[in-house]
């Protein structure tokens, strides 16, 4: 576990026949080794692939939108990344900054045909590229040792994400191995590392335009880089214009990967870079509290923290916590007194890392989500890594003869780990790969053909929807799978910032209306000669339709009981269930339990043909 080139440990004697063996090994290693490594770590991807393969998905919801953004690629590029949970002070809907996503994505979704399968396999090959290039900075700054830890510790936080983190072409999910690369380009760039100045601009903006909740970290940390850049240029004036060259590629580069989203600005009123603006001066909740925020980061930096066994829930082990942060501290101490001055700065710039990941975690406001401060999981697993490779060199010199003497049992046993872990990770991807919303896929999948045989390619469409529990995921969806026909289905224009402008209308601009309902009221409208229903499917066995109405009946009587009687007329409308499963309804325990055993079932949908104007029964007129 040492820096290639130079001998195990210093002082050790090797004989002519084990240095040219040495030899040997180490230009095969340094052949081969980023192969092996990237697929070591593409094994478990692999393997949830190939499950997922079959049957066809059908993406709804998020997943939907996000293919939607890569396959507007290069025709109507996304100037844009995700919409979000982000609004203007007027209540437009906002993204996160850019649409670097989309296009890291692109080359890997157009090799695979454009398809669902393809946007699966881009967001995984997002991952796989991250942890190999974090792989190649880390060897570049601690030798080998550090390179396996690394990757080890990639690993862990591969199993306890699960398939799904890798398979979902879900922003949050798409800057959490970038981050973890983007802080060991900092540290790399703060050794003097001029090359990796640009590189370090590009991933660190990749993951701001990802998520927006990076945009402390990655801001904090690019400022670090910057000083370390000129502190250095000033002592050492022969690296001035090296130092120079640095900055002003890392500003090309920086313009270049952010001219999209100032397009955006220009273009729009209000741009996007203002949504975000306004939503963060204008918070629509109270910011969390400081013990809050403290337990947060307790809990993502506990050693059996979520990063090692993917608890999404808040629960701070203040044992384990401190058990990191005291063998933390106690490795950068023996590092400075070993005068190991790389692994000091390592040490520096995942300290100042912690303290910015906990300010952008007191920055957070209304409902607490985990997915929104994924990137602890990228900070602890580094800081891990780096406590155990200065354990390491501690024992290196303390013991270097013991170290030598061991040297091939560190190797066997390092290789057995790394084995073991893929071999493991490998096993669980199989066996627990999902597709992500696989009940909306079903009625996707269910209503396409008929959709398909009904619409015209030379119409233009607008959709509604009536969907009580998924917020409108089936209905992204099925503009989606739609487009795939050159059908052109439109949602409202409330809806740009999900599926583009170009993908939005006025019920005016369209030459009919479809209505896409879920529920209770699907099986009505099926049955009533009264409206022309162009597609209807229910995908429930007659145990789950029984069991529908049974779990309807009851929770109608827990909310009477309750004294929530209002909500039972509620509960078929739009968002009608999602309301009391969100949180956004007070009810008892009782109630929620009921309408979670509910939206876990499946339900019908009908999708109705209107005229521009024309009302469904029993709802009001459009507007």
């Amino acid at each position: 576990m040492t820096s290639a080139g130079s001998s195990p440990v210093e002082g050790h004697d090797l004989g002519a026949d084990d240095r040219e063996a040495t030899v040997v090994e180490t230009s095969t290693l340094r052949r081969w080794w980023a192969s092996i490594a990237a697929i070591a770590i593409a094994l478990p991807v692999f393997a949830a692939l190939i499950a997922l393969f079959r049957p066809q998905w059908f993406p709804a919801g998020d997943m939907a939108q996000a293919e939607l953004h890569v396959r507007a690629l290069w025709a109507d590029p996304p100037l844009t990344g995700a919409a979000g949970r982000i609004q203007s002070a007027s209540g437009v809907q906002g993204s996160h900054p850019g649409p670097s996503l989309w296009i890291a994505m692109y080359p890997v979704y157009l090799l695979l045909g454009r398809s669902s399968f393809g946007i699966m396999a881009a967001a995984a090959s997002i991952h796989v590229a991250a942890i190999v290039a974090s792989l190649v900075v880390a060897r570049r700054r601690g030798g080998w040792g550090l390179m396996v830890i690394v990757g080890s510790a990639c690993l862990l936080v591969t199993r306890s994400a699960g398939p799904v983190f890798w398979t979902e072409p879900w922003n949050p999910w798409l800057a959490v191995f970038p981050f973890l690369l983007f802080v060991l380009l900092i540290w790399s760039v703060v050794e003097g590392d001029l090359l990796l100045v640009p590189f370090a601009v590009l991933v660190g903006s990749h993951c701001i335009q990802s998520h927006i909740g990076y945009a402390v970290l990655v801001a904090g940390l690019l400022g670090v880089g910057l000083v370390a850049v000129a502190t250095r240029a000033f002592r050492a004036p022969e690296t001035r214009i090296r130092s120079w060259t640095a900055i002003g590629a890392a500003a090309a580069a920086g313009l270049m990967i952010w001219l999209p989203p100032l397009v955006d600005q220009a273009r729009n009123d209000p741009g996007n870079l203002r949504i975000i603006y306004e939503n963060f001066t204008n918070p629509n909740g109270a910011l969390i509290s400081m013990v809050d925020t403290m337990r947060v980061a307790a809990d993502q930096l506990d050693v059996l923290g979520p990063w090692l066994t993917g608890r999404t829930r808040v629960d701070p082990s203040w044992i384990g916590c401190f058990v990191v942060l005291a063998a933390w501290a106690a490795v950068a101490w023996n590092a400075r007194r070993r005068r190991a001055w790389p692994e000091v700065r390592l040490h520096g710039v995942l300290a100042i890392t912690v303290l910015l990941g906990t300010v952008s975690t007191s920055r957070l406001f209304g409902t607490f989500f985990e997915y929104t401060v994924r990137w602890w999981w990228a900070i602890t697993a580094l800081v891990v890594a780096a406590i155990l490779h200065s354990a390491w060199r501690w024992v290196q010199t303390a013991q270097p003869t013991l170290v030598a003497a061991r040297q091939p049992a560190f190797r066997i046993a390092t290789a057995l780990i790394v084995v073991l872990l893929v071999g493991v990770t490998t096993i669980q991807f199989a066996d627990r790969a999902k597709t992500p919303g696989a009940a909306e896929s079903v009625v996707i999948g269910g209503l396409a053909p008929q959709l398909r045989s009904a619409l015209n390619t030379d119409e233009r469409y607008l959709l509604r929807w009536i969907d009580p529990r998924t917020l409108g995921a089936i209905a992204f969806g099925i503009v989606l799978e739609m487009e795939r026909d050159d059908i052109q289905v439109l949602l409202g224009t409330g809806f740009s910032a999900g599926v583009m402008p170009h993908r939005v209308a006025e019920q005016d601009q369209v030459g009919a209306v479809l209505y896409l309902v879920l529920g209770p009221q699907a099986e009505r409208l099926a049955s009533d000669p009264s409206v022309d229903v162009i597609a209807a499917f229910d995908p429930r066995t007659a145990k789950e339709r029984t069991q529908t109405n049974d779990l309807t009946v009851a929770l109608d009587a827990a909310l009477t009981e309750s004294g929530r009687p209002d909500l039972i007329d509620l509960l078929d409308d739009n968002n009608g269930l999602a309301r009391i499963g969100y949180g956004m309804e007070t009810v008892t325990p009782e109630v929620l339990d009921l309408a979670d055993q509910l939206s876990a079932l499946p339900q019908p949908a009908a999708v109705v043909l209107l005229a521009p104007g024309q009302s469904l029964p029993g709802q009001p007129l459009p507007g």
